[in-house]
């Protein structure tokens, strides 16, 4: 390799090369080695001081064998040697051996491989290989040409260890995971945890359960400092798939962020993947497969994608706890989960928490127990996030509520009609033994075909804007409710719906009729009326109207809903879109953000030309809005006001951020409070007065001064104004 007068050797710093060689063989199988420090040595011989150093060698690489071809090949080698001398003298092996250039050729059946070729120097090299299951004898020699002199000779001895299955951890060459041995490394190696992985088979991780003796699993990306509200630790990153197997017995007792995955990040992704007889215990952040997706609220870190997975087993703690996934950020699609989970709060049978993540698609059947009843859900215990497409059984879980999704009987969950109304249609990634079973995941091999897509027979329209789905019975809402996959469809009532003449005697609802609505729903100058709701957060006709999407034309009339959470509105929960011509009477109670008409109206949410005479208690709250960001535009409320002395109230307006409260009024004397966040407080007689409202710009009939659209009418001096569709009594 070196001759005496042009040594290799660095005496002072370490050198670390890493050299990358492409190989375009078909059949090329790539494995990845560690070197066994204490079992590794490079002795350095000859040249002209005669010297005889030995180095310890440390690192790895990848052989890549064609197995067709015979053939094999060093793809990359990061290594290094170091002495044990006070100098700390460092060789490259690479350089010393040219290991990159070498051909390798397999003999012994398979068994070794001997690698040939020449270093710099031209001395001729020789390396062989012999296998023994995960485990390689390395041995070395260089061999200076004839009749040389002063040249060094180096001789390799070394074992190193194949790293998890084998593999490279890149896109196309993923690390194989075979054994519970190799998905426990995954644990034990952060430097791998950027890197693609892919199950071979399935594994029992009984051997890591921390029990009498033996070892506890390494859970991939965990808080390393669980004491702090902070997440200290190194995410996951990388991709791992399941392949369609399971992973077995999975027990861990801990504390924060536990699961296979305690943290998952930015471009990772989990996907084809069983977590089967699970048993977690901890505090927070816990979920059979995944604690925490992503963390956007102190370390900001990113959220990644699970898909394609399922749980079973039971999971414990104290709060953000699922049974997939204990907090969501990111997205999770085309899973389910049978786990049992009981925490304090913040508690679903999929997710504990969706934090402004994404879940679509998606179902659980588990049975959910937990101390904090608003945030208890049969498939997400909390969320701000999108929950589409979902669906959770009522029965088995034991909750009749949930902060996303649809709630079946075990019946609808295992119909074909029901599930492809929530959006299961279609989609080859499910399956269904109709009568018999849950919906699969494709790849599980169960009995059963892909669910077809609904038919949607029972509505005329086709949910478009030139012909919208028509509601014209009790049956039509209700049926709406457990259908998610019109959500995002133009509606309009044909007639006035009244829930208290159902055929099947009195309907209360769990949750609000559509819980995330995306669509357009036009009154038509129709109402609902006895709509009663009894759950936790969100609840009203609509529980999240996100932006874009529009209610109009509609009143909603003796609504009743009580609230064990947050946001209740007697029509719309959460506004990011446009009510506009609405009106609502009825009770309404809760937590925080009650309004008459809307609980909470953000930053992108209108709500115009409206009025409310709904009777509400709670905290921050207002006879038209809770808690508003947006516009408010000629508006009224009439309806009884009652919260707590310390929280924003308002006749009105409870309280308004930003937001904008234009040409709006409300019943002082009604109302009981003087005093509102946005508008202008009258007396009833004030109130029933068409001057009132006309020196504020409304729009009446029979007069063009504010505009010629007609909005309101008014009998004069006998009742408030009223929209123009409103009948005249």
């Amino acid at each position: 390799m070196a001759t005496a007068g042009k040594s290799h050797v660095s005496w002072i710093i370490p050198l670390i090369v890493t050299i990358c060689l492409v190989n375009t063989s078909a059949q090329g199988q790539t494995s990845r080695y560690i070197f066994l420090s204490d079992q590794s040595t490079l002795v350095q011989t000859g040249g002209i001081a005669g010297v005889h150093w030995t180095y310890a060698v440390e690192g790895q690489f990848l052989v890549v064998v064609d197995s067709e071809a015979g053939t094999a090949s060093f793809a990359q080698v990061d290594a290094n040697a170091v002495d044990d001398s006070p100098l700390r003298r460092t060789l490259d092996p690479n350089e010393v051996f040219n290991m990159t250039a070498l051909a390798g050729t397999l003999v012994d059946g398979g068994t070794s491989i001997r690698f040939e070729g020449s270093a710099d120097d031209a001395s001729s090299v020789l390396i062989t290989l012999t296998f023994a299951d995960d485990t390689v004898i390395l041995k070395g020699q260089t061999t200076p040409p004839p009749n040389s002199a002063d040249f060094f000779i180096f001789t390799l001895d070394a074992v190193a260890k194949r790293k998890y299955g084998g593999g490279a951890g890149e896109p196309n060459d993923p690390y194989q995971i075979a054994t519970a041995a190799h998905m426990n490394a995954i644990g034990a190696n952060p430097g791998d945890w950027g890197m693609h992985f892919k199950l071979m088979a399935d594994v029992d991780l009984s051997g890591f359960d921390g029990k009498n003796g033996r070892p506890g699993y390494n859970v991939v990306g965990p808080d390393t400092l669980p004491g702090t509200w902070e997440y200290d630790g190194t995410p996951f990153t990388g991709v791992f798939d399941g392949n369609g197997h399971v992973v077995l017995h999975l027990t861990i007792t801990g504390e924060r962020y536990l699961g296979l995955f305690g943290l998952v990040g930015s471009r990772a992704v989990v996907k084809n993947l069983g977590v089967v007889a699970a048993d977690i215990t901890g505090s927070n952040d816990i979920g059979a497969i995944v604690g925490g997706n992503g963390d956007l609220q102190i370390r900001y870190i990113q959220a990644g994608i699970l898909s394609g997975c399922y749980s079973t087993g039971a999971v414990t703690g104290d709060d953000c706890v699922g049974g997939l996934v204990g907090r969501n950020y990111g997205t999770v699609t085309d899973c389910y989960s049978t786990v049992t989970v009981s925490a304090d709060a913040w508690v679903g049978g999929l997710v504990g928490s969706n934090d402004d993540g994404i879940v679509t698609e998606c179902y659980s059947t588990g049975v959910v127990t937990g101390a904090d009843a608003s945030t208890v859900g049969g498939l997400v215990g909390f969320s701000p996030g999108i929950v589409l497409r979902c669906i959770w059984d009522m029965q088995t879980s034991g909750q009749l509520t949930s902060a996303g999704g649809v709630g079946l009987t075990t019946v609808e969950m295992m119909d074909a009609q029901v599930l492809g109304l929530n959006g299961f249609g279609g989609d080859p990634n499910w399956v269904l033994d109709p009568g018999h079973d849950y919906p699969r995941l494709a790849w599980e091999g169960t009995p059963g075909g892909i669910i077809p897509e609904p038919i949607i027979d029972w509505l005329e329209g086709r949910g478009t804007a030139d012909a919208p789905y028509r509601l014209r019975t009790t049956e039509h809402l209700i049926l709406l409710g457990k259908a998610g996959m019109l959500w995002d469809k133009h509606l309009v009532l044909s007639a006035d719906i009244d829930l208290q003449a159902n055929p099947q005697g009195e309907h209360v609802f769990g949750q609000a009729v559509i819980p995330v609505f995306t669509g357009v729903f036009d009154g038509n100058g129709h109402t609902i009326s006895h709509l009663m709701i009894r759950g936790q957060s969100f609840l009203g006709l609509v529980g999240q109207l996100r932006s874009g999407a529009k209610v109009k034309n509609l009143g909603v009339v003796d609504v009743n809903v009580t609230g064990s959470g947050n946001y209740i509105g007697g029509l719309v929960a959460n506004n990011s879109g446009a009510v506009t011509n609405c009106h609502s009477t009825g009770v309404l109670s809760g937590g925080a953000y009650v309004g008459g008409l809307v609980g909470y109206s953000d930053y992108r949410g209108t709500v115009t030309g409206c009025h409310s005479a709904g009777a509400v208690r709670g905290y921050t709250i207002g006879g038209l809005v809770g808690y508003n960001e947006g516009p408010v535009t000629q508006c009224y409320s009439t309806g009884v006001v009652t919260g707590a002395d310390a929280s924003p109230v308002g006749g009105l307006v409870g309280y308004t951020h930003f937001g904008t409260v234009t040409a709006s009024f409300w019943d002082i004397a009604t109302s009981g409070w003087a005093t509102s966040d946005g508008g202008t407080g009258k007396t009833t007689a004030e109130m029933q007065t068409a001057a009132t409202f006309l020196e504020a710009g409304w729009d009446f009939v029979d007069e063009t001064v504010n505009g010629t659209e007609d909005i309101w009418w008014i009998l004069e001096g006998q009742d408030y104004p009223r929209l123009w569709w409103e009948a005249r009594n």
